[in-house]
């Protein structure tokens, strides 16, 4: 058996060394040898090439980025899935402005999020620091995206009680999502310029008056608003 084991390390050594494609295997097989990987402890295995992001020729924010980019898809995902699900529920019946809006802001500002991330890529100097905020800001982004439409809309014929019943808990979530992204980018040594200054003030004073507004028109301007100051981000240099 043993024999037959360190011909097939022998062979796929060899094909390796012929094949394009296959010159750097996934793990370290012609180090250490089959019968070596399959006795090495577990928590030896990552000492050597696979000890850190940059021995694999990946940077911080791709290691990163590789799970959080994930649950920040999947909160997307999880907004367009619930209002396809809720237009479906209602065919030829009109759906209020109130819960969609808020899915449009909050789409907006996971986005938003996923931009900043990539502009501080290379101020990231630490893994699991890293990885711990990161993958805390994703699941609160995708825990307030998951309430904002009911889970089931055939259950809940009244979307704008739904909304009032969510609507501070998903706005204080994202706004949650703001500041810690706001205080760890002055952290990282991030300087604001005047419009972005002038650009939060405005930005934070409405999501407050949206967070404790109570008048249905009311709360349909200031999302509108919402929505109208991200998309100038966006288009802002």
């Amino acid at each position: 058996m043993w024999q037959r084991l360190r011909k097939a390390e022998a062979d796929f050594a060899s094909a390796t060394d012929r094949s394009p494609v296959c010159r750097r295997p996934l793990y370290p097989v012609r180090d250490i040898g089959v019968l070596g990987l399959l006795s090495t402890p577990i928590a030896d295995i990552g000492t050597s090439q696979h000890k850190s992001p940059k021995a694999r020729g990946m940077t911080i924010f791709e290691m990163v980025f590789n799970l959080i980019g994930l649950v920040l898809g999947l909160a997307l995902v999880s907004v367009l899935g619930g209002l396809a699900a809720t237009i479906s529920a209602r065919p030829g019946r009109t759906i209020s402005w109130l819960t969609p809006l808020l899915g449009a802001w909050v789409v907006l500002d996971v986005s938003a999020f996923w931009g900043i991330a990539w502009e501080v890529r290379d101020l990231l100097t630490s893994l699991w620091p890293s990885l711990l905020i990161g993958v805390l800001l994703a699941s609160v982004y995708y825990l307030a995206a998951a309430l904002i439409f009911p889970d089931d809309a055939k259950t809940h014929p009244d979307l704008d009680r739904h909304y009032w019943a969510v609507k501070r808990q998903v706005i204080g979530l994202v706004l949650f999502c703001d500041i810690s992204v706001l205080l760890i980018t002055q952290l990282l040594g991030r300087s604001p310029s005047a419009w972005v200054l002038w650009f939060n003030a405005v930005y934070f004073a409405a999501v407050l008056a949206t967070f404790f507004a109570r008048g249905r028109r009311t709360n349909i301007a200031l999302l509108g608003v919402l929505v109208v100051l991200m998309v100038t981000g966006f288009l802002m240099p």
